[in-house]
């Protein structure tokens, strides 16, 4: 059973409250199936973050192993009819020192 993530209720809260923050904010990783939990019927966090044009990303892995910021990331999903969703092959681009 899949419990609510911290990341729901923040990110909900953060782009409802802090226009400021929310626009800051390019996109959201986490390494976890989801940014909901997995009893969601509301999906509050993707809808705050799709609502906002934030693309979500989902079961990423190794992502201790990046700077808090500071890279780029590329995304390059696979492209399914008519889905809103799909698997996604995903590059962190570091600098040069790290």
């Amino acid at each position: 059973m899949l419990k609510q993530t911290k990341a729901e209720t923040d990110t909900a809260d953060l782009l409802d409250t802090n226009t400021a923050s929310a626009d800051q904010v390019k996109a959201v990783g986490i390494d976890t199936a989801s940014i909901d939990y997995g009893q969601s019927t509301k999906f509050e966090a993707h809808v705050a973050l799709l609502s906002q044009n934030v693309p979500v990303f989902e079961n990423l892995d190794d992502l201790r192993d990046l700077p808090d910021r500071g890279f780029n990331v590329i995304a390059l999903p696979m492209k399914i009819t008519g889905g809103t969703g799909g698997p996604l092959r995903i590059i962190a681009v570091l600098p040069p020192a790290h």
